[in-house]
């Protein structure tokens, strides 16, 4: 396990000040999980049609996961969930789709939201968020937490044929697989309790948070920016995230851990082995069905992610803040990196100066804070020039 810093030790600072960036402010994220709570409440609730199925809604995706980015161009965000009913596979996933409908129509509040998806229901939160609801049953097949959710060509907002079809899937266990490739960095209180509603997670801070849920975030980003004249090609949040548990390292810095998750997947691409993921907590799930219904989409990807390698491999060898800034914009978005180099230039120099704790080196005349001055340092006075007072 990789515990110390790296050489650039401005690009870690500013990579966790992205990272910040890109979190759901406090507003956000407190409507999404008091909206999220407001609808588990109405769906399972006793006196709904849904009570004798004994429901259990919980949150799947990146907001359980903690490694939720905001989107690009939009000011939206979407909240992923699954609204488990305890039925028996005669019941195919248009059957419980509509009973979950009918039961959100009947709230006056939800009917204008309502929106019909191939595999779920959106509650649109104009102008925050919208929350996806999609239907499942347990598997008994495979027991456990898996479960049985839309197949992927399943469109339940038309009848057709297709929309009989299930799909074996454990979201649970993944999360679960996910936080624990966590733990050797940063120690976990307790797992998540099982219970009829699960609530969204609490909200971490990023300075807090995992270096892996870390990396995600950027990569996710980077794709984002990546394929923003692409979107079709785009390679699905589930893929990079799997990609990144499993080549994951026990680093502790995003530098250092993106560098070996893309090491790592591009010298995979580079052996001539197909990338091939299933669900670490479900070996029969197929995660690349983008890619194998779409090989285009895969080939791009190979492209993109192995340069994607050759600039962050330079991008670790920059030194000076405005090399680095326009090399992160490129990669990360102008405006995220923008507003972290001035997060960054205020923690450095602005409140240092405040607080009298700036000094200038003698012999090279630089600032630096009072910590790392050397002995020839002259402490610079705090400014209260304010303008002229004629």
């Amino acid at each position: 396990m990789n515990l110390t810093a790296s050489a650039n030790h401005t690009l870690d600072a500013l990579l966790e000040l992205v990272c910040v960036e890109l979190q759901l402010t406090e507003t956000q994220d407190g409507k999404a999980r008091s909206h999220y709570g407001a609808v588990a409440d109405w769906l399972s609730r006793e006196g709904s049609p849904l009570w004798g199925f004994d429901p259990h809604i919980f949150p799947q995706g990146s907001q359980r996961l903690g490694t939720t980015t905001k989107p690009i161009g939009k000011s939206e965000f979407d909240l992923d969930a699954v609204c488990k009913l305890t039925a028996s596979q005669d019941w195919h996933p248009g059957e419980l789709y509509q009973l979950i409908w009918d039961r959100l129509y009947a709230n006056e509040l939800y009917r204008p939201m309502m929106k019909r998806m191939p595999r779920c229901i959106r509650l649109e939160y104009a102008g925050d968020f919208h929350l996806d609801i999609a239907p499942a049953i347990p598997d008994s097949a495979c027991g456990g937490n898996c479960i049985l959710v839309p197949d992927l060509n399943a469109d339940l907002a038309l009848e057709h044929p297709a929309n009989n079809v299930w799909k074996s899937t454990n979201p649970q266990d993944y999360a679960v697989w996910f936080e624990d490739l966590c733990i050797p960095v940063w120690t976990l209180n307790a797992k998540y309790a099982r219970a009829q509603v699960d609530p969204v997670p609490e909200k971490e801070a990023v300075h807090s948070k995992p270096a892996l849920k870390r990396s995600v975030q950027l990569f996710k980003r980077w794709r984002d920016v990546d394929y923003v004249d692409r979107p079709n090609l785009a390679p699905p949040s589930i893929i990079l995230t799997t990609l990144s548990g499993h080549f994951y390292g026990g680093q502790q810095l995003c530098t250092d851990s993106l560098h070996s998750i893309l090491e790592s997947t591009v010298q995979t691409i580079e052996s001539g082995k197909r990338l091939r993921l299933t669900n670490p907590a479900h070996s029969s799930e197929n995660i690349c069905e983008k890619w194998d219904s779409n090989p285009t989409a895969y080939r791009d990807f190979c492209t993109a992610v192995t340069a994607f390698l050759e600039r962050w491999e330079r991008l670790q060898a920059l030194r000076g803040i405005h090399a680095i800034e326009q090399e992160l914009s490129e990669l990360f978005g102008e405006s995220p990196v923008r507003n972290a180099v001035k997060s960054l230039a205020d923690r450095s120099v602005v409140r240092p100066r405040t607080n009298r704790s700036l000094h200038v080196q003698a012999q090279s005349g630089l600032l630096v804070p009072a910590a790392i001055s050397a002995a020839t340092s002259v402490r610079m006075p705090s400014n209260h020039f304010h303008g002229d007072n004629d």
